[in-house]
């Protein structure tokens, strides 16, 4: 904790496995990998970034026998840091040199107390054995007096020139005057402070305002790298302490400068910058570090929010890095920064480039990288950035669909969507057109637009996929008792039938006798029987998971047709019951509707039908589980054949029971599911806790 009056300077320097030499030398078996004499617990992200981008990396070998020193302001609003490297050269166990750093760094705009502290005691270099204790900085005055230098010593600069100025060898002997000019120049141009001093050659001479070489040579060398950077970077490099202010405002506070949005608004439709140099951009402030680290500050998770909305080849990674699964019921604490931050920010950012992002994110999804659920969390999720694309990548991809059926070889044609998506339904094309084949892979794509209520894609891509479309997402599309739409997209849609109803369809098409028809229907019901009952030891196996153990299990011959005790189920009008049963048809969709819902949803997708039906039926309310789920189950998959009406009747009162214990949840109470009604809704929600 600093004092009132004084303020703390740190240290670390690069860490070595040091040996002592007989004159009290020392020489290196080796790099640590980490920090050593290090006065901090942990070393500030700004400062970390900084020294990971190599803005204090003199060039391998070309340092010189006096020590380099070099400093930097660097970091933002509460997180700014003063830092002044000293670079000497070191030796290892077979005599080889290479540059070892020792750094000082304090908190603020304060690099002209370090220098002045330093001074105050000589310039102290690397030394391994100068050990060093966390917590124990050296305190400053923070009152001494301001630095300035004999006018006659300080050399004329053009200090609104925004390049690197590179001065004469021995033009500045000094670092404190080579400071007091940075600083100078600093105002004019609104940039850190950076400078470098008795240096022979640097790794990124741009990255600073004043250069003081060691020798003319050096001079040289440096001159020649600032001018060949100079002439590659020239279209952008003019805005590029511009951007990186704007990057550093956005990402260190929670409060979105607008200032700063526009700026980044703006350098997004500069077609100049290319992505390469935005990743420069956002590497330097931490990005690829936060990503391989997997830090989650504050900070890092708002620059990798931005970096996937200003780099759309970043999105998939940004959403692995996240963890934005799709398949959590809350955001955790990192993703809700995120998205509080994209709230911020939505609608600032043209969308051509945040569709471009998701639009390369069906790869991973037909791959199975992601799920469908994270991309529809990502649209529609409330203050996503991404939510104002999802009608122009709808459109994308149906102009897509549109080209496929149009042109006979539709590979050379230019889509909106990367072309490896469509390359198997492209190749596959006419067979998939004659449903000879199926593409399983776009399934993803199916379940996708289904959430996303483009029910029209969704029934060309399960068309695509598995060659029929299911019966509730058929019936959005279609009218009344229709079973195939002739053309969508260049493909025939057929409507997914029950075994039952196929049955029915070849004998009426075969003009099978009735009573041929009646003895195949009756097989049909006796192989399903001899399928519930033949297995029950198995299904009491799974059940025995989730029920009491000395629970009895019921043989065949004692199975009783009861979902529910009946003692508690409520008594309805003959007009509700038969008003109920009249509908049961839109309740039996309703329900198979929640069972696929599992089956896509990640979390479930392990569980087979008489687990998922289990959950159901214990969100109704029926706790004898062992008996109830195979009733349950003959009741829903038997479609077109007609089931008893105490059966409908009783599953009608379970019905009825659930929605007027949740009465202030659902809709009316009626015995009916509605798809996508208030009690289908609160049923699915029940039952997937």
């Amino acid at each position: 904790m600093e004092a009132n009056n004084t303020i703390e300077i740190h240290e670390f320097s690069t860490g070595i496995r040091a040996e002592e030499t007989a004159d009290g030398g020392w020489v290196s078996q080796g790099f640590t990998g980490q920090y050593m004499n290090m006065t901090l617990d942990k070393l500030p992200s700004a400062v970390e970034n900084s020294i990971h981008e190599k803005e204090f990396e003199v060039t391998e070998g070309a340092s010189s026998d006096k020590p380099a020193i070099i400093g930097r302001v660097v970091g933002s609003d509460e997180d700014t840091w003063s830092v002044v490297a000293v670079v000497t050269r070191g030796q290892d166990n077979v005599s080889r040199s290479f540059s070892v750093y020792r750094y000082f760094l304090c908190k603020g705009e304060n690099i002209e107390k370090i220098l002045a502290w330093l001074d105050s005691r000589g310039i102290p270099t690397f030394n391994p054995f100068d050990s060093k204790f966390t917590r124990q900085p050296y305190p400053c005055p923070e009152d001494c007096p301001e630095y300035t230098p004999e006018s006659s010593k300080v050399p004329n600069i053009n200090f609104k020139d925004s390049e690197p100025t590179l001065l004469e060898p021995e033009k500045c002997n000094d670092f404190k005057i080579l400071n007091f000019l940075a600083a100078k120049k600093s105002e004019e141009n609104k940039q850190p402070v950076s400078w470098a001093y008795n240096v022979e050659a640097l790794e990124k001479p741009r990255k600073f305002q004043l250069i003081q070489p060691a020798s003319q040579r050096a001079h040289n060398i440096l001159d020649r790298a600032i001018k060949n950077i100079a002439h590659s970077l020239a279209p952008v490099i003019m805005d590029e302490e511009a951007i990186k202010s704007a990057i550093r405002g956005l990402i260190n506070s929670s409060q979105v400068k607008p200032e700063a949005v526009e700026k980044i608004a703006e350098a997004i439709q500069n077609e100049q910058i290319t992505e390469k140099y935005w990743h420069s951009l956002f590497d330097a402030q931490g990005a690829k570090i936060a990503i391989s680290q997997k830090i989650y500050s504050p900070q890092m998770v708002r620059l990798i929010t931005l970096r996937a909305m200003v780099i759309p080849e970043t999105l998939p990674e940004f959403m692995d890095w996240l963890n934005f699964k799709g398949n959590k019921s809350k955001l955790d604490d990192n993703q809700t920064i995120s998205l509080d931050f994209q709230k911020a920010i939505q609608g600032k950012f043209p969308t051509d480039g945040l569709t471009k992002g998701i639009k390369l994110l069906l790869l991973e999804l037909l791959n199975n990288k992601i799920t469908p659920e994270s991309i529809y969390l990502l649209l529609m999720i409330k203050g996503s950035a991404w939510h104002s694309c999802c009608k122009e990548f709808t459109n994308d991809v149906f102009d897509d669909l549109q080209l496929i059926a149009k042109h006979v070889k539709p590979i050379s044609v230019d889509f909106k969507c990367q072309a490896e998506t469509w390359n198997s339904l492209t190749y596959n094309w006419s067979s998939i057109k004659s449903n000879y084949f199926s593409c399983s892979q776009y399934k993803p794509l199916a379940q996708l637009f289904e959430q996303l209520k483009d029910y029209r894609l969704s029934a060309y891509f399960y068309q695509v996929s598995t060659g029929e479309v299911p019966k509730y997402i058929f019936k959005k599309i279609s009218k009344a008792h229709q079973r195939k739409i002739e053309e969508e997209l260049g493909l025939e849609l057929y409507c997914k039938l029950a075994l039952t109803e196929k049955i029915y369809n070849y004998a009426a098409n075969q003009e099978v006798p009735i009573q041929y028809l009646i003895f195949l229907l009756a097989l049909f019901v006796l192989f399903t029987a001899s399928k519930v009952f033949s297995e029950p030891k198995t299904r009491v196996e799974l059940a025995d998971l989730s029920t009491e153990k000395n629970q009895s299990v019921p043989s065949p011959t004692t199975h009783k047709t009861k979902l529910c005790n009946t003692k508690n189920l409520p008594t309805l009008t003959k007009d509700e019951i038969n008003n109920a049963n009249n509908k049961f048809n839109e309740t039996r969709e309703s329900i198979e509707k929640i069972v696929d819902n599992f089956q896509k949803n990640s979390l479930y997708n392990n569980l087979n039908e008489e687990e998922i039906a289990k959950k159901i039926l214990h969100a109704l309310g029926c706790k004898n589980l062992n008996t109830d789920t195979e009733d349950f189950k003959a009741i829903i998959q038997n479609k077109s054949l007609k089931v008893s009406a105490a059966q409908q009747s009783e599953l009608v009162k379970v019905i009825y029971q659930f929605q007027d214990k949740n009465k202030q949840k659902v809709d009316k109470a009626d015995g009916i599911i509605y798809m996508d009604g208030k009690t289908y809704k609160e049923l699915e929600k029940q039952a997937q806790l």
